[in-house]
């Protein structure tokens, strides 16, 4: 039998507790599972104990008690009924005898007890006080043990990398077999978890290097320490995890450049920009639409010319306004712009993502039997058309992403990566729960959602996400210096929407500079505050 655990049930230990509750819930977990006991033949110390139908509780001492259930899963691998973990109670059920007066009994059907022991202090509880604890237990599960040793690291260490449980919508979707697979799913709806589970799946046969690519170094260790925890040691490594930048630098020895690099060229060599257009905006078009996509002559297909860094500008300005924004006027100027950049980077042997996609592919050395990405929303068309020759059968590709979370400028959109594999029978798959943001913030992004796609235009792509936490407040409050001051001292950072604000804010209160960022400095990082 395995045990699972419910997300919030670690959260309401006592750290001077924690050791007698992992060291209980070891011996019970060892009681039922290695002795083949049920749970009314755990020795007498345990006092299990049914509340109502299917909540039970067993003893952790005089006055602490752990809540469980069974759960029914269908599904490949576990029993009929698993058990779970609710949560960890201080005195919230267990009552003292002399506050017994004037409850009525609980009628606690079907009750059954150790035989040679008796009820735990001769409790009497009212249906009501059980019925208020269960509402309020999050019986979402977030944790799956398998062994004694898994529990104890869960315990101990109790980490980001013990998410492991699926739930339905996520084992469904790890269990189909077919290929090209694209993984949609909001921020903390599990997608680099299905993505491990895959990978390691795909390991088990021992046949097949995969490899396994991010745009982001910091999810790549985050998902190799996924991998390393709960892979099969006794196999033989068949997984590889690069971020895009390792993948360049092992397949050709060179560092692609980003935005910084054309921070540089603006500051040195002070071209005349076009009019009307932002930094950022411009190496926006220049990464995502002149020298990222794979368009030809205008058109949706993937058949750009690869032995030139830049599409033609013919291609350029017969683009429609699905792709860029601009009239042709603005495009000319744009075009004339990039070269002028293009010509910088060459003579100083600087080589950004784009370029560095294209030696790749001009190589023509596929690496591996599958490829899994993560944060595909971040990789320009020309890195995904790469993906597909760094793999022997282009169609075995997985493919996870999130339109919501686009941050870098690649003009990403799920509906060109199916023109890419129309003829390969893809299939698409999406993860609508959140189980990283509250409900209010869920809401909040739902309705940003509507708002652009009926102010600004659908992108095709667009889906409601489900919060799976429980509510807490919002505020939306005026800039107070005074209590961003005090921030110096915690773990608390700062989001602003552009550098201009970044820049002013850091003048403004220079105490706190480093903890002023912007959404591009931020990504593929976690804080306990934002």
């Amino acid at each position: 039998m395995r045990f699972l655990i419910a997300k919030e049930f670690f959260k309401n230990i006592p750290k001077e507790k924690i050791e007698q509750v992992k060291n209980r819930i070891e011996y019970f977990y060892s009681e039922i599972n290695e002795h083949k006991k049920t749970i009314f033949e755990a020795p007498k110390g345990f006092w299990v104990k049914k509340l109502r139908k299917n909540l039970y509780e067993f003893r952790v001492n005089s006055g602490d008690r752990i809540l469980f259930e069974f759960r029914e899963i269908s599904r490949l691998g576990y029993g009929k009924k698993e058990l779970v973990l609710l949560s960890y109670d201080k005195h919230d059920i267990v009552i003292k005898k002399g506050d017994r007066k004037d409850r009525k009994n609980l009628e606690l059907e079907d009750f059954e007890i150790e035989k040679t022991g008796e009820i735990f202090e001769n409790v009497e509880i009212t249906e009501e006080e059980v019925e208020k604890i269960y509402k309020r237990i999050s019986s979402k599960i977030m944790y799956e043990i398998t062994s004694d040793s898994d529990l104890k690291e869960l315990i101990e260490n109790e980490d980001e990398y013990s998410y492991f449980y699926l739930n339905d919508q996520q084992y469904e979707i790890l269990n189909d077999e077919e290929f090209p697979l694209f993984l949609k799913g909001s921020a903390g709806s599990g997608k680099t978890t299905v993505a491990i589970r895959k990978a390691m799946e795909l390991e088990e046969y021992q046949e097949e290097k995969v490899g396994y690519i991010t745009f982001t170094r910091s999810l790549k260790e985050k998902a190799y320490e996924m991998y390393r925890k709960f892979r099969n040691s006794e196999d033989e490594k068949m997984v590889e995890f690069y971020s895009l930048e390792e993948l360049y630098e092992k397949e050709l020895n060179k560092k692609p450049t980003g935005v910084k690099i054309f921070d540089k060229f603006i500051y040195e060599y002070n071209p005349r920009l076009p009019k009307g257009i932002e930094e950022l905006e411009l190496y926006q078009e220049i990464r995502g639409i002149i020298k990222g996509s794979m368009s030809s002559k205008g058109k949706g297909n993937w058949e750009r010319d690869l032995n030139n860094a830049m599409i033609p500008k013919e291609d350029y300005l017969s683009l429609n306004k699905k792709y860029t924004i601009y009239d042709s006027k603005k495009r000319d100027e744009i075009y004339e712009f990039a070269k002028v950049y293009q010509n910088w980077l060459e003579d100083n042997n600087y080589f950004d993502e784009n370029d560095l996609a294209r030696e790749v592919i001009l190589k023509k050395e596929p690496k591996f039997d599958y490829i899994i990405c993560d944060e595909v929303q971040d990789l320009t068309e020309i890195e995904i058309y790469m993906l597909t020759k760094l793999v022997k059968n282009r169609e075995y590709v997985f493919l996870a992403g999130d339109i919501h979370q686009i941050i870098n400028p690649t003009y990403f959109s799920f509906s060109r990566v199916r023109s890419l594999f129309y003829k390969d029978n893809y299939v698409e798959k999406a993860l609508s729960k959140n189980y990283r943001s509250q409900k209010k913030i869920v809401d909040l992004a739902n309705q940003l959602t509507k708002l652009r796609a009926e102010y600004i235009g659908k992108l095709g792509e667009d889906y409601k996400e489900i919060s799976i936490l429980e509510e807490k407040d919002i505020f939306i409050d005026k800039i107070d210096y005074d209590f961003l001051k005090k921030l110096e001292e915690n773990t608390t950072i700062v989001l602003v929407p552009t550098d201009e604000t970044k820049n002013k804010l850091r003048k403004k209160i220079p105490e706190i500079e480093n903890k002023i960022l912007t959404v591009q400095d931020i990504k593929g990082l976690e804080f306990d505050s934002v």
